[in-house]
């Protein structure tokens, strides 16, 4: 009895040990369960021994034994183990002395009450008593009786089970109910159903928490308390899974589970969130959901790719729906626009100047299609940054650079417009210098990290396409302005160097008034811009002004073409006075830092009138040489 007691106490601990240490310690799982398997081996040869030695003493019954011996053994006749009498097969042993009747009976009324735990634990004991005495004597469990007692039992079994199953899948349960049943059906030996049940009903409890929910028109609060719902339940059921079901190998059930519910959930948002145009509540409200998502991380389940791999395809299309709004509207601006340059307050991301009057927002001066282009791609790239997956960054800068390309290029066209004055011009400049200065700096920032090698290749990229935009810009000015010198203010074409009179006082006057106006215009340039840019846009303006002086397409030109055309074009005075001008246009170049091939251009000009000259007039090399002196002395 002693080797019983202390064969049980070991059998506790083993249970324990192994509860406790199987989930995290698997080998330890493997030998605890071989420990296991070698007590049970042991109870039964002490069940055995413990049988037969009942038998012995039932026969002892009445017999008195004296102390009388041969050697060691007791003499008295008739002393014999017999068999058991009366027994009828396994319905006639008992445990404890309750005749196994008695305890099915028992079992019954524990169902009929759902009485779970009790009903459980007798089954158990029930099944125990049946497999051992059927171990003890295999022909013990055959027969009709034998039959019929097994029948009953495994109808009560489905019965409980039943029950159980039914039970669990009430929402309503307590979280000691559910473990209470759980715990059953385990013991029942059928952990499956009690996985599979634990998680409908949790997934029955996620639904009607949704069917509870009001929509009040708020959308982005709407869903906020649609992802608790669902992400709060799926982190606390893993707790809950863990605790109930410490198997590892039923926990791809769990996973599968928390998969198809997020799945549900993003149907819900599709339905409800990606129907509305207004990208800033859906940027929120997808981010809401994501940032919920993370509630499982903690429990072992990164949730979060789910969502990102469904709503992917449909945000992509969001956003280029998007980006298509702001070029349609960007176009009505632009087919609207007076080029008027004017302080605005504009949307920031990252404000440099905050008030409360106007707090995430920057002060700009602009044109309007320009305050319109900062204040939308900015809060496109907020919006789209709320939602953005890596693998989608590519796409939605690629986005933003399209549409900034499209309005520089847009800004090159308008400049060619001879009917925009000064001031308008330097409107589109402006626009132009924050959009590529300022604007795209914010957007990439909020896209790209700058302390990662590959994203800061990625920016140059991007930064290198807005850069040739740029530079068509610039030189769509450059070129507009310069046609705009050479032939309306200068009036090139229409000039006359055939003078006789060769009294040169200096550069003509309208040369003089084309430095002025440059002057001017670089100071505007400093002032509406940047003074760091005034000079070298200057200077581009002066190298286009020389190329248009120099061509051979202008009509000033055209006498060359014309090769027996004996026409003065240009008179001794008209020559040296030509001279003159060009070399005052050197002069002024330099203060505007032109290049060396601005020099050597009005050089070529030079020769190319003196030659000129020299043939309409007949003179003599020795002459151009005087001309040429006369007119650098001048």
């Amino acid at each position: 009895m002693t080797d019983s007691i202390k064969t049980n106490k070991k059998k506790e601990v083993a249970a324990h040990a192994l509860q406790n240490n199987v989930f995290h310690n698997y080998p330890r799982f493997i030998s605890t369960s071989k420990e296991i398997q070698s007590m049970e081996e042991d109870m039964l040869e002490v069940r055995n021994m413990m049988t037969k030695c009942g038998g012995i003493l039932k026969t002892l019954e009445g017999t008195q034994v004296t102390s009388q011996a041969k050697e060691g053994r007791i003499t008295k006749p008739g002393l014999a183990i017999k068999p058991p009498t009366g027994l009828a097969g396994l319905a006639d042993f008992s445990d404890e002395g309750v005749p196994l009747d008695d305890l099915l009976s028992e079992l019954d009324v524990y169902i009929g009450e759902r009485r779970y735990r009790e009903a459980s634990d007798l089954l158990q004991r029930v099944e125990t008593i049946v497999d051992q005495h059927a171990r003890l004597d295999s022909s013990l469990g055959k027969g009709r009786k034998a039959n019929e007692l097994q029948k009953r039992i495994e109808k009560q079994r489905q019965q409980l089970a039943r029950l159980l199953m039914h039970d669990l899948k009430s929402p309503a349960l307590h979280k000691s109910e559910h473990r209470l049943l759980i715990t059953c059906l385990l013991n029942l030996g059928l952990p499956l159903v009690a996985r599979d049940l634990f998680l409908d009903a949790r997934s029955e409890r996620i639904r009607a928490d949704i069917r509870k929910l009001q929509f009040d028109g708020d959308l982005v609060k709407h869903v906020e308390e649609l992802s608790r719902i669902v992400f709060t339940t799926i982190a606390a059921s893993c707790d809950e899974f863990r605790a109930h079901f410490p198997d590892p190998s039923l926990s791809s059930g769990l996973v599968v589970w928390a998969v198809e519910e997020v799945s549900k959930f993003a149907q819900r948002l599709k339905r409800v969130v990606f129907a509305s145009n207004d990208f800033h509540a859906m940027a929120r409200c997808v981010h809401v959901a994501m940032l919920f998502s993370k509630l499982t991380e903690d429990k072992g389940l990164a949730l979060g790719w789910k969502l990102w791999t469904l709503f992917s395809e449909q945000l992509l299309a969001s956003l280029q729906a998007y980006a298509q709004r702001i070029r349609n509207a960007l176009s009505n601006q632009v087919a609207n626009e007076n080029w008027v340059a004017r302080m605005h307050w504009v949307y920031d991301s990252v404000p440099r100047q905050q008030t409360d009057e106007h707090e995430g927002q920057v002060e700009l001066k602009l044109s309007e299609s320009g305050k319109y282009l900062y204040s939308s791609l900015q809060a496109f790239a907020d919006n789209a940054a709320l939602v953005l997956h890596p693998t989608m960054v590519n796409k939605v800068v690629s986005m933003v650079c399209a549409m900034l390309v499209e309005y520089l290029n847009t800004l090159a066209q308008q400049l060619k417009s001879p009917s925009l004055n000064d001031k308008q011009v330097l409107a589109i400049l402006v626009n132009c210098r924050v959009a590529v200065h300022q604007l795209l700096p914010n957007v990439l920032g909020l896209f790209y990290a700058k302390d990662q090698e590959q994203t800061r290749a990625r920016s140059a990229t991007v930064e290198l396409a807005i850069e040739k935009a740029e530079k068509r810009v610039w030189n769509s000015f450059a070129n507009t302005r310069a046609d705009n010198i050479v032939f309306e203010k200068l009036k090139w074409n229409e000039t006359d160097y055939s003078s006789s009179s060769v009294d040169v006082e200096g550069p003509s006057g309208k040369f003089v008034r084309l430095y002025e106006y440059l002057k001017q215009l670089t100071e505007w340039i400093a002032d509406e811009l940047d003074p760091a840019c005034a000079t070298p846009i200057a200077s581009a303006i002066m190298s286009h002004i020389v190329v248009r002086l120099a061509s051979r397409d202008t009509l000033f030109w055209a006498f060359e073409k014309e090769q027996d055309s004996k026409s003065a074009k240009f008179g001794a005075g008209g020559i040296q006075q030509f001279i003159v001008d060009q070399r005052y246009l050197m002069q002024f170049s330099a203060r505007f830092k032109c290049g060396e091939e601005v020099n050597t251009s009005l050089m070529e000009m030079i020769q190319r009138a003196v030659i000129a000259y020299c043939r309409s007039s007949g003179s003599e090399p020795q002459t151009i040489i005087k001309v040429i002196t006369a007119a650098s002395d001048a």
